[in-house]
């Protein structure tokens, strides 16, 4: 296909070169036997569908010969993209704005793994602020000493319920005790590990 290819490009390359001589030096149109060629054909329009039917003929036999071969075009990669991640704290924002009703508290064990992480986090800050030792951390923690705020005392706190109030005021607030303790315990955690530094 390829010398077909070059065959047909150097004969309109021929053609066209003709052409703009002709159109350069119109002496040379004297040169090209049109006459005879309108003389045998009978009339000029003739002559000039003739070339109309050499031009069909050309892109009917490109066309046709596309069709038949295997044209193999690159395939350009794909552009690069950013990687999606999770967000930071996703899972507990997820836990904290989503799950509200009876079957996530009964069915799920994304909420005591909220709890869980907030402990440790807590008493990690504790270690750090305080420089004590673990066992006393968590200790601390679980008797809700470990920090000034109720409701975070309360909600990490083993012996230590929550105020009536922080209960109230969650409820006005449209939220259950769980987020109302989980966002007052990471807030406290925060600043825990902040007066740390």
């Amino acid at each position: 296909m390829n010398v077909a290819r070059s065959a047909l490009a150097a004969a309109g390359s021929v053609v066209l070169a003709a052409a703009c001589l002709l159109v350069l030096d119109p002496g040379l149109v004297a040169a090209v036997p049109t006459d005879a060629a309108v003389a045998a054909l009978g009339n000029d329009y003739l002559f000039v569908a003739a070339f109309g039917i050499a031009a069909l003929v050309l892109v009917a036999a490109v066309l046709g010969g596309r069709a038949v071969s295997n044209v193999e075009q690159a395939t350009p990669p794909r552009p690069e993209t950013v990687e999606r991640a999770p967000r930071f704290g996703s899972d507990f924002d997820e836990t904290i704005d989503g799950e509200v009703g009876l079957r996530a508290r009964l069915f799920s064990d994304r909420r005591e793994t909220v709890r869980e992480r907030l402990r440790e986090n807590a008493i990690r800050a504790e270690l750090a602020a305080e420089s004590c030792r673990r066992t006393e951390a968590r200790r601390r923690i679980a008797a809700g000493d470990w920090i000034d705020d109720p409701d975070a005392a309360a909600f990490l706190g083993a012996s230590v319920s929550p105020p009536v109030r922080s209960r109230l005021r969650a409820a006005a607030d449209g939220e259950t005790w769980f987020q109302r303790g989980a966002r007052r315990t990471a807030e406290a955690v925060v600043a825990k590990a902040e007066a740390a530094r």
